[in-house]
């Protein structure tokens, strides 16, 4: 059985592989949020510009992109919305770790305590309790961080999916001079 330094230098690696993960998950998000906001103002100036084209020849407004521009959103938002809910079980499941290890170290705290003889059992208890609930508030904060980054990962997804392949869907287009 592994000794009470190697189970909290175990438990502090573990802590920080997470924190690490869920930093690099956070980069990339706003990596990708970066790419779409740009692609997303170059789909908003294609767009712009058809309409603009379009106010003058009633025929343009027939342009199947009109109607993709609404039922795209709808879709992303969609499968944006239905990948956040997975991800909220996770943010769920950390945080009743987090209240399950604060109310086990609190109980195991008053039943020790009335087996405590001396002032110097007291502080004894009271160390492993202010440990435990450390190390429980540790590991438990880098779930919930890791539960955070996948989750707004998840979202971003579609939505940064449909921004790019507008963009890049459009500035072909646009180049060949097919629909703008």
């Amino acid at each position: 059985m592994p000794n009470r330094t190697s189970r909290r230098l175990s438990a502090a690696t573990r802590n920080q592989a997470r924190l690490v993960d869920a930093g690099r998950r956070m980069t990339g998000t706003a990596l990708a949020a970066r790419e779409m906001a740009a692609a997303a103002g170059k789909v908003i100036g294609y767009r712009t510009a058809l309409m603009a084209e379009a106010l003058g020849d009633p025929v343009a407004m027939t342009n199947p992109e009109f109607t993709l521009m609404g039922s795209e959103k709808v879709e992303a938002a969609t499968e944006s919305a239905f990948a956040m809910a997975d991800g909220i079980r996770a943010l769920a499941d950390a945080w009743n770790l987090w209240m399950a290890t604060q109310a086990r170290a609190a109980f195991g705290a008053a039943a020790d305590l009335a087996a405590c003889r001396t002032p110097l059992d007291l502080v004894t208890l009271q160390q492993r309790y202010v440990e435990s609930v450390l190390t429980g508030s540790m590991a438990s904060g880098s779930r919930l961080a890791v539960g955070t980054a996948r989750l707004i990962d998840a979202g971003l997804v579609p939505l940064h999916r449909t921004a790019m392949a507008n963009a890049r869907r459009l500035a072909a287009e646009r180049k060949s001079g097919s629909s703008l």
